[in-house]
């Protein structure tokens, strides 16, 4: 074979691969585009791999491609047995008001929820750090709650809480799947505020992944201590938003 033949086979190799490529970024950017104009609205389903693949005359393989790119951006969630939605509104929350998950989805017209994960009474000597951050006795015990927390039943975070039981003596588990700041409000007259907060970015687990129904999506990890209103160190909380899903901001201008 000639160089000049291998060279314009090889030419025609690369020619096909990238008019695939350019394929799924086109229809990549097609859907991005729909989704910013409210063509899909958020919350709403997208067509399946197979529409797709029709509508734009393509492969199957290639419209997966352009729907897990658009998952690793954060723009839509793929949930099993379901099908594909657009992700619901971003939350922007300010650093300073604090507040709960349900007023945060409230403010963005979103229905807030939970599904829990696990709920147990622990000793504070099996929890070293928690121990530390609130200044507890080995045998103190501590209400220890593990959260999905849902905007518009989408996930949109992981929780876990930690509460002294010697500032909570009981806790009504059935109310777990709504606010439990509403419940310490309504039930027992405690009003947490924070006095710390930590932020840090990674990328999930595959645990979280699974719990989360994302992808490589980034996760911002922030981390609250809360006090109750005769100033105990009430709550400790560990927080996992998706990243595309929550903002935090703090203006200085105000």
């Amino acid at each position: 074979m000639s160089i000049k033949v291998q060279y314009i086979k090889t030419y025609i190799q690369i020619e096909v691969i990238m008019k695939k490529l350019a394929h799924y970024i086109k229809i990549e950017q097609d859907l991005t585009k729909q989704i910013e104009n409210q063509t899909f609205p958020s919350g709403s389903q997208l067509p399946t791999e197979k529409e797709i693949a029709t509508q734009y005359g393509v492969s199957r393989m290639t419209a997966n491609k352009a729907l897990t790119a658009l998952m690793t951006k954060g723009l839509i969630v793929r949930i099993q047995g379901k099908g594909t939605f657009v992700q619901n509104k971003r939350v922007e929350k300010d650093i300073r008001t604090g507040g709960s998950f349900t007023k945060d989805m409230l403010s963005t017209k979103q229905i807030p929820g939970a599904i829990l994960i696990d709920y147990r009474v622990l000793r504070a000597s099996h929890l070293a750090k928690v121990q530390a951050i609130l200044n507890l006795r080995d045998n103190d015990l501590v209400h220890y709650i593990h959260r999905v927390r849902l905007g518009d039943q989408t996930p949109i975070a992981l929780s876990k809480t930690y509460i002294p039981c010697k500032y909570l003596a009981y806790l009504d588990v059935n109310v777990l799947d709504h606010s439990l700041y509403r419940y310490l409000n309504d039930s027992w007259n405690i009003h947490p505020k924070i006095i710390d907060y930590k932020f840090s970015a990674r990328l999930p687990n595959d645990n979280e992944k699974k719990l989360l129904k994302i992808g490589n999506t980034a996760l911002l990890e922030s981390v609250h201590v809360n006090i109750d209103d005769a100033n105990n160190l009430f709550e400790y909380t560990e927080t996992l938003y998706v990243g595309s899903r929550y903002t935090y901001h703090l203006s200085l201008n105000e």
